[in-house]
C-alpha cells in the first residue's frame, strides 16, 4: 500500500469525522483536516484541527503504514514533528512518544476499502497535478487566459485581507506582506510569526543596525552565532521572544533560499524601510523604477556585510506578492494599475506554471501567471472541472475519457 494513499484518503476527506476509535478505546472527532504539506519537509498536514475527550487540539498531522515508521524515519529526532498532534497510520504496531507524552494514533485499518485501493492504484491523479493533463491539445491554447485575469483580483484582495481583522495599521500591513513573501511557501510561517512577536513600531524605534541585529535574533536561527558579529546582538531580548529554531524548513532548500540568507536580507532591507515607504508612496507609472533603485542601494549593504544581494526573481517576486497588492489596496482596488503593473513584470517560473505549460495555456507575464495559480487552487485542486472554461470543452467536446476525476 502506497503511503499516498492514506494522504489521499485525508485530502480528500474519505475519513470519518465522528466516532473514531484510537488504540486506547477513547473517541476522536476531526473538525478541520487542515492543509496539505505535498512539497516541502515536515508533518504531511498542518493546521489540523481535532477533538479529543474534552479539549480541542490545532496542530500537524503525520501518516505512515506502520506506527514503527516514526522510528524508522528519525522523526524522534526532528523538532519539527514534536508539534505533531495525531499519528494516523494503516497498522498500529508500536507505541509512539514525544517530549510531552504519548501521541495520539488514528488506525485506519478497518477503514479502507482495498476495492477502491485498487482502482486507485490505477486511475488516481496526484494531487498538484492538472486533471487534464492527458487531454488537452494545441487546439486549446490560451483558452483560460481572461479567466486568470478575473482570478487576479480575487488573489490580490485575499494577500491584504487577511490581515484587515487584525486592526494593525495599512504601513503595519505591508510591513507583514514582506516578511510573508520573504519567507515563499516555505518558511512563510515563521516569518509571519516572527512578525507577530517584533511589531512595526518596535523596529521602527530602533537605528539601522540595531534593527539587523533585533531581526537576526528574534528569527531564532541557530545559525546565527556570536562569531557572526554583523548579524549578531551581544544582550539579545528574552529567549521566549524568539521563533522556535525548528519553525523553519531548510531541509531541500537551495542556498539562494535558504531561511538563514532569507532573514538577512530581510532584516538589511527593513534598515531602509523609510526609502521603501517612500516607494510605496510613489506613483503607479514609476513604481517598478523606483523599487529597483531602492534594492540596488539594499543589494549594496548586503554586499559591504559579505551576503548575497537580493536577485531580481526575488526583487519581483517581493513587488508581486507584496508590493502590488498592498498598493492595489491603498488605491482603493484600482484594478487597473495593479493590472498595468502585473503585466510589466514577466511571468514566474513555478510549478503551477511549469502545469499549465503542459497543456498549452502559457503565462504571458505575472498578471497572468498569479491568475493561473489562483485559478489552479480553486478548481484544480478540487476538481471542479465542470466550472472550468477549459473543462467543459474537454467534456462536452466529444471526449469520453472517463479518468478526470479521482
Amino acid at each position: 500500500m502506497p503511503e499516498f494513499y492514506l494522504h489521499y484518503l485525508w485530502f480528500t476527506k474519505q475519513i470519518a469525522l465522528f466516532n473514531l476509535q484510537i488504540p486506547h478505546g477513547d473517541q476522536l472527532e476531526i473538525i478541520d483536516f487542515g492543509e496539505y504539506n505535498a512539497s516541502t519537509s515536515g508533518p504531511d498536514f498542518t493546521n489540523v484541527v481535532i477533538k479529543y475527550g474534552d479539549l480541542i487540539w490545532c496542530g500537524s498531522v503525520e501518516m505512515h503504514i506502520n506506527s514503527s515508521d516514526w522510528y524508522n524515519h528519525n522523526h524522534h529526532n526532528d523538532e519539527a514533528y514534536n508539534q505533531v498532534i495525531l499519528h494516523v497510520v494503516y497498522n498500529y504496531n508500536q507505541i509512539v512518544c514525544l517530549p510531552h507524552g504519548e501521541l495520539l494514533t488514528l488506525e485506519l485499518k478497518d477503514q479502507i476499502n482495498h476495492a477502491h485501493l485498487i482502482w486507485f492504484k490505477n486511475h488516481y491523479i496526484k494531487q498538484n497535478e492538472l486533471p487534464c493533463s492527458k487531454l488537452a491539445n494545441d487546439s486549446h491554447r490560451n483558452i483560460l487566459l481572461n479567466e486568470w485575469e478575473r482570478s487576479v483580483v480575487k488573489r490580490l484582495k485575499n494577500k491584504v485581507h487577511r490581515f484587515i481583522q487584525q486592526d494593525i495599521s495599512p504601513e503595519a500591513i505591508f510591513y507583514r506582506l514582506i516578511a510573508r513573501a520573504f519567507g515563499g511557501v516555505t518558511n512563510q510561517l515563521p516569518f509571519d510569526e516572527m512578525t507577530e512577536r517584533l511589531s512595526l513600531d518596535e523596529v521602527l524605534s530602533l537605528t539601522s543596525i540595531e534593527r539587523i541585529h533585533l531581526i537576526c535574533v528574534t528569527s531564532g536561527l541557530s545559525e546565527f552565532q556570536p562569531v557572526e558579529i554583523d548579524w549578531y546582538i551581544e544582550q539579545p531580548p528574552d529567549v521566549a521572544s524568539a521563533v522556535l529554531n525548528s519553525s523553519w524548513k531548510r531541509k531541500g532548500q537551495r542556498y539562494f533560499s535558504h531561511p538563514v540568507l532569507r532573514v538577512k536580507q530581510y532584516a538589511v532591507l527593513m534598515a531602509f524601510w523609510e526609502q521603501i515607504r517612500e516607494v510605496i508612496n510613489s506613483d503607479s507609472s514609476n513604481l517598478i523604477k523606483e523599487w529597483k533603485a531602492s534594492m540596488q542601494n539594499i543589494n549594496e549593504a548586503l554586499k559591504q556585510k559579505s551576503c548575497y544581494p537580493i536577485a531580481k526573481s526575488m526583487q519581483n517576486h517581493l513587488l508581486i506578492n507584496a508590493v502590488i497588492p498592498f498598493k492595489y489596496f491603498i488605491d482603493d482596488e484600482d484594478t487597473k494599475s495593479a493590472f498595468q503593473l502585473l503585466r510589466a513584470l514577466p511571468s514566474e517560473n513555478n510549478a503551477v506554471r511549469r502545469q499549465w505549460s503542459r497543456v498549452n495555456q502559457i503565462s504571458k507575464n505575472a498578471l497572468h501567471s498569479q491568475g493561473s495559480i489562483e485559478y489552479f487552487n480553486d478548481f484544480c485542486l478540487n476538481f471542479k472541472c465542470m466550472r472550468c472554461v477549459l473543462g467543459n470543452q474537454l467534456l462536452y467536446g466529444g471526449n469520453t475519457e472517463n479518468n478526470l476525476f479521482f
